[in-house]
């Protein structure tokens, strides 16, 4: 899921800015566990933050102990 909105930036000047966030969630039928992951990046960001993320969840090893 994706969603973006308009909030005040967290360094000087405290500009607004626009920032996308985005969540996964997976069920690990193997394991019975539920994951969400979650991040928000500005939108000129967001295109490398969701590779990373899927990077990451991918490398996973679920239902393994």
């Amino acid at each position: 899921m994706y969603g973006g909105m308009i909030t005040p930036s967290d360094v000087k000047p405290h500009e607004e800015v626009w920032i996308e966030g985005f969540f996964i969630t997976f069920y690990d039928e193997k394991a019975d566990r539920t994951a969400i992951i979650y991040a928000c990046a500005t939108k000129e960001n967001l295109p490398e933050m969701i590779s990373e993320l899927w990077e990451l969840v991918n490398s996973w090893e679920l239902g393994h102990s």
